[in-house]
């Protein structure tokens, strides 16, 4: 007969102690993105300290809830890391498991909890970055269906809909020094020329968030349509097609979504594109954000029917760039955006043209990123030239139709071991898709991390869009005096010259 084992839980938010016995542990495997135990528990006794000395080993569970459903306690512990691209399958294998050993039971509320307490846990321990979608739950409508949601977010634009369609959001190009005139407006001393507003960039996942008069749609950038069941947000803006451009990001500290609004481009069936930015910014603020606070403040709406957040970001004149530089700090999930009210992950700047909206590329509209956050996807293959064995990096041709090799692997030592760990771990084939930056310093590629083994590599523009973005990449320091001292733009090369003339006299060089 198997012993049975009974171990102390200690949960380090009350300190109390209480004795199980494990009725069953169970490893979930999944050969490719992580692994973690649940345990099932039966309640014995609470335990005093002296006891637990004494009879026990004493087993330390923090951040845990401890979830009593009929005669089971479920605690979840991490095993390893896994990544982003497994939260889909860390919820479907936590709601699975709950449901077969716990009474098959069909509470939904209890499994939804449960699932929620034990993956945030696993999240903290693995400091893995999310964007909240993985929260929400978003129904995929058919490609045949979708068509007519799209075909409204087109028309917006005056466009009708293609047979591909591309996502028409606006979207930024790099910031280089060609472009400081533009921002300060010097170039042509002329009044007329959009002035222009700074923000944060989040790192989160963009959609447009479409509400059709009482559905509530997200559209990502791969044109997919999703379906939210999202009654309060349904009801508040229910008159006509209202249509925000924006991304889903997870509040570190409360661990809720937040679908953070950058623009709007309807509002009630009324276009807004043609309006300025800090117009729209005011339709934003005053008809969007404004109103769904109001309304959970007035009805007192429960948690658990906010599916995600309405908020939008600080906007700011560009000379203020450190007050919004200061907001920015290093933690242990990474470079960290903190206010009052946010606290997420970000990339850097977004420096926004008071103009009207340009879908797609808008070439006044410019980002800019810290350096180890403009990243891209690569692959990883062998080649076989005059009975020589190379590996190379890859990615796809321009028309995303062949593969195209860059170079042999040139990744430092540290990386190199990392990534052949990975490779076990997660049975990477020739189609792994590596996630890597470009280190200008060293003229190297930085490996990050496996995304998947789905051969999804970028093509080789995107590749030649982050090379040119390095080679000519500005540093924070640089940033920060150009954008203040709009006088000085031009002294910068001078200054940093002369710096280093002076450097090298003095070492006699």
């Amino acid at each position: 007969m198997k012993n049975k084992v009974r171990e102390i839980w200690v949960d380090e938010n009350t300190q109390e102690m209480n004795g199980f016995e494990i009725l069953e542990e169970e490893r979930i495997e999944s050969g490719l993105v992580f692994d973690f135990n649940i345990k099932f528990g039966l309640y014995l006794k609470e335990i005093e300290e002296e006891e637990a000395r004494d009879t026990m080993n004493l087993k330390t569970i923090s951040k845990q809830k401890y979830y009593d459903h009929s005669e089971y306690i479920i605690i979840a512990e991490e095993v390893s890391k896994y990544q982003k691209e497994g939260k889909e399958w860390v919820k479907k294998t936590i709601e699975h498991c709950l449901r077969i050993r716990i009474n098959k039971t069909n509470d939904e509320a209890i499994i939804h909890n449960i699932c929620s307490d034990i993956y945030n846990t696993i999240k903290d321990i693995n400091n893995i970055e999310t964007n909240g979608i993985e929260q929400i739950d978003i129904q995929q409508i058919p490609s045949e269906l979708s068509r007519q949601y799209l075909e409204k977010i087109f028309k917006v634009f005056g466009y009708e809909l293609p047979t591909d369609p591309v996502f028409p959001g606006t979207i930024p190009i790099f910031l280089s020094r060609q472009h400081y005139k533009i921002l300060h407006n010097i170039r042509f001393h002329d009044k007329a020329l959009p002035q222009y507003l700074l923000c944060e960039k989040s790192k989160g996942k963009k959609y447009f968030l479409m509400i059709d008069n009482n559905e509530v749609l997200l559209v990502d950038e791969d044109m997919n349509v999703f379906s939210v069941q999202y009654p309060l947000v349904a009801n508040i803006y229910k008159e006509g097609l209202t249509i925000i451009d924006g991304e889903m990001i997870e509040n570190i500290q409360t661990k809720k979504p937040t679908f953070l609004c950058n623009d709007i481009l309807i509002y009630k069936n009324t276009v807004t594109t043609n309006y300025l930015f800090t117009e729209r910014l005011q339709i934003l603020g005053k008809e969007i954000i404004l109103k769904f606070r109001e309304e959970i403040s007035k009805n007192n709406v429960p948690d658990d029917e906010i599916i995600f957040c309405l908020n939008t970001k600080p906007f700011i004149e560009i000379k203020l760039i450190t007050k919004l530089f200061e907001a920015m700090k290093k933690t242990k999930y990474g470079i960290t955006y903190i206010d009052g009210k946010r606290f997420h992950l970000t990339e850097g700047f977004l420096f926004y043209p008071n103009s009207e909206y340009i879908p797609f590329t808008n070439n006044y509209f410019f980002k800019w990123q810290f350096n180890d956050t403009i990243t891209c996807k690569l692959g990883i293959q062998e080649q076989f030239y005059k009975n020589s064995r190379k590996v190379s990096l890859c990615c796809k041709s321009y028309y995303n139709t062949s593969v195209v090799y860059l170079q042999q692997v040139n990744f430092d030592n540290r990386d190199l071991c990392l990534l052949e760990a990975d490779k076990i771990k997660y049975n990477a084939d020739e189609n792994a898709v590596l996630e890597c930056c470009y280190n200008s310093k060293e003229g190297r590629w930085k490996y990050l991390r496996i995304l998947s083994n789905d051969g999804n590599f970028d093509t080789i523009n995107t590749i030649i869009t982050i090379l040119e973005s390095n080679a000519g990449q500005i540093d924070i320091e640089e940033l920060m005096f150009s954008i203040q001292n709009l006088s000085y733009v031009n002294e910068w090369k001078r200054l940093t010259e002369k710096v280093s003339l002076n450097v090298l006299k003095s070492l006699n060089l």
